[in-house]
């Protein structure tokens, strides 16, 4: 943060003998985008290892949140997530068991899921340091960030987004936010994860059999308006994998 200093002119009405001080202030953010196979099998330390990137060295406390139209698909997938932590338990601990939300755009319309996401990580005793980790797609993505980025002003998330539109757009970006006044992503905030986790294995499940036909021309339209060079380089991996 830097500060500048003038003094108040006659014209803004003020008192011309009044200092006034201008603030600037700039905030970079880091965070990786991997690109992986079965994230939550125990022999892969990538999840491990990205809560480890700031070489904290201790035991971080994390909240897993857990689409429910994934939780349909994959019945075993909170099972697994257990048995991740169980097997890492210096780097790991889990603050209470995964907790299955609504997904789709359901999740992202008014505050009810919101406020209960909120009202768990309170229960739960997160602070800043703590981490939500998220698995599912976009719309949850785009409401679970919103929720984690209004406790204590924002924790640490990861999210691990599970569609072809989860991995290309709201799972790298952003944005995050929610439906209401009858305006889509009418309430949000800009607020980047901590890191992203690819996981290709998601893709070739029953939850994408009907989304593969219509998530490159999505991806398309996205990759053109925007011109981002980066976000063609994900849509390019998701797409072949």
């Amino acid at each position: 943060m830097s500060k500048s200093r003038d003094k108040q002119s006659d014209a803004a009405g003020a008192d011309p003998g009044a200092d006034v001080y201008h603030q600037h202030f700039s905030v970079a953010f880091d965070y990786p985008v991997h690109f992986t196979r079965k994230v939550f099998d125990p022999e892969n330390d990538l999840l491990v290892r990205m809560v480890n990137r700031l070489g904290e060295k201790r035991v971080h406390r994390a909240a897993v949140y857990v689409d429910s139209g994934l939780h349909e698909a994959q019945g075993d997938l909170v099972g697994k997530i257990k048995e991740y932590f169980h097997r890492h338990p210096n780097e790991l601990e889990l603050a209470g068991a995964p907790q299955v939300v609504l997904g789709g755009e359901a999740a992202k319309n008014g505050w009810q899921v919101v406020e209960e996401v909120m009202w768990t990580l309170g229960n739960l005793h997160l602070d800043r340091q703590s981490y939500v980790i998220a698995v599912g797609g976009g719309a949850m993505l785009d409401m679970m960030g919103f929720a984690t980025s209004l406790v204590h002003r924002g924790l640490r998330l990861i999210r691990v987004p599970t569609t072809v539109l989860g991995q290309n757009d709201a799972g790298v970006g952003v944005k995050n936010g929610m439906d209401e006044h009858g305006m889509k992503n009418f309430v949000g905030t800009f607020a980047p994860p901590f890191a992203v986790l690819n996981d290709f294995e998601f893709l070739t499940g029953i939850l994408l059999a009907g989304q593969r036909s219509k998530g490159p021309a999505k991806e398309i339209r996205v990759v053109s308006s925007r011109n981002n060079h980066g976000k063609l380089h994900i849509a390019f991996r998701c797409f072949s994998a």
